[in-house]
């Protein structure tokens, strides 16, 4: 498995999994708190180590051939990622602001963007992701 499939299969390993979104509500928190420095270490500081430990140690061909594999492949590319990427900012920005009806708008559109799959085309770029864009 060359780093462009691990950095796609990765995403949906369950300690990364487990770090983004516990990442995602601490550092909510910390933002409606206005406790911006605290807010982005919560939600990179533990995403960043799950991320590099993942793909340095974990078995990923068991999640490449699962079928939330076979889907990330067909349907997760860059633009996915960044639609997800839009809507934790929105959230946070909501919580900042504390524009409460920003964060779950902002869930909405992370969900949707992880679940766009049940109702866009595949990709003929299944495996296309922000760090290995040609795989």
């Amino acid at each position: 498995m060359d780093l462009g499939e691990k950095v796609l299969y990765h995403q949906i390993h369950p300690a990364k999994l487990t770090a983004d979104v516990s990442g995602s509500l601490v550092s909510t928190y910390l933002m409606w708190r206005h406790k911006f420095v605290a807010a982005l270490l919560s939600a990179f500081g533990p995403a960043t180590i799950a991320s590099v430990l993942v793909i340095r140690y974990a078995d990923l061909e068991k999640r490449k051939h699962s079928p939330f594999g076979r889907y990330m492949h067909r349907y997760m590319n860059r633009r996915m990622e960044a639609w997800r990427f839009f809507g934790q900012v929105l959230i946070w920005a909501g919580a900042w602001h504390r524009v409460g009806k920003l964060v779950p708008i902002g869930w909405a559109i992370v969900v949707a963007a992880w679940t766009s799959g049940l109702w866009r085309k595949p990709t003929n770029k299944g495996t296309q992701s922000l760090i290995h864009p040609t795989s």
